[in-house]
């Protein structure tokens, strides 16, 4: 019989969203083909909020799936404010806007719950979200009808701390202190807090002059409605 631990983020991309099964089961009658059981799991040194063992098994044996529940409590990561969201790390050199920047704005009216807003489209999603010590979850629902969601569509995204494994799902913060969510090696949010500005009185439409346009309409479904933020070379 052979383990394999499946992690958390591989299982997310194969079901759409984070997971977790406490279930078990045993195969009833004998086959002659494997069978096996994918869970979310995380290694035990991350501390994340579940460690999952899964058993991968052939004919006619147990398959069995156990939880265990870490002692991950409470704690705030990022508190009531308005930031910025910057999409990659790096500006394209030959653009004269700053792609990093498309104009959407994480709005948390307290640590526990807020709107994804665009400063074109008004609000994409609102959430609610848990913040652990070894882990943030964002409970999304969407409300934008040109998402490539549909409204209404609910979504969950699990981002454990690094601690000491390779995970491309987690969070973690650059040397400012600005909270990057991280969906990929590669890819991630970086959220910039505007300091002056107020997450009830928050309009974001007053933003939209710090950015370039995206000329075409109309827009396909789910895409940007800039291609990103002006700089002093952008020609007006």
């Amino acid at each position: 019989m052979k383990k394999i631990l499946i992690s958390t983020i591989a299982l997310t991309m194969l079901c759409g969203c984070a997971s977790k099964d406490n279930s078990s089961r045993k195969a009833s009658e004998p086959t002659t083909s494997p069978a096996t059981v994918a869970v979310t799991t995380t290694s035990a040194t991350t501390k994340a909020v579940t460690t999952t063992s899964t058993v991968t098994t052939t004919a006619a044996e147990t398959v069995t799936t156990t939880t265990f529940t870490n002692d991950d409590k409470d704690h705030i990561w990022i508190d009531a404010g308005v930031y910025e969201i910057q999409i990659k790390a790096e500006k394209t050199p030959d653009k004269p806007y700053d792609d990093r920047f498309r104009g959407d704005f994480y709005v948390f009216f307290s640590p526990y719950n807020g709107e994804v807003i665009s400063a074109f489209d008004g609000v994409i999603n609102v959430f609610n979200c848990e913040q652990k010590e070894h882990s943030i979850t964002f409970h999304y629902t969407t409300v934008w009808k040109n998402s490539s969601y549909p409204v209404g569509y609910a979504l969950d995204a699990v981002y454990p701390d690094k601690a000491d494994d390779v995970l491309d799902e987690h969070f973690d913060f650059d040397e400012s202190g600005n909270l990057l969510l991280w969906s990929s090696p590669s890819s991630r949010d970086k959220l910039i807090k505007l300091p002056d500005a107020d997450p009830i009185t928050f309009n974001a439409e007053d933003y939209k002059d710090n950015y370039v346009t995206e000329p075409s309409f109309p827009r396909t479904v789910g895409s940007f409605a800039c291609w990103g933020k002006k700089t002093e070379d952008t020609a007006e």
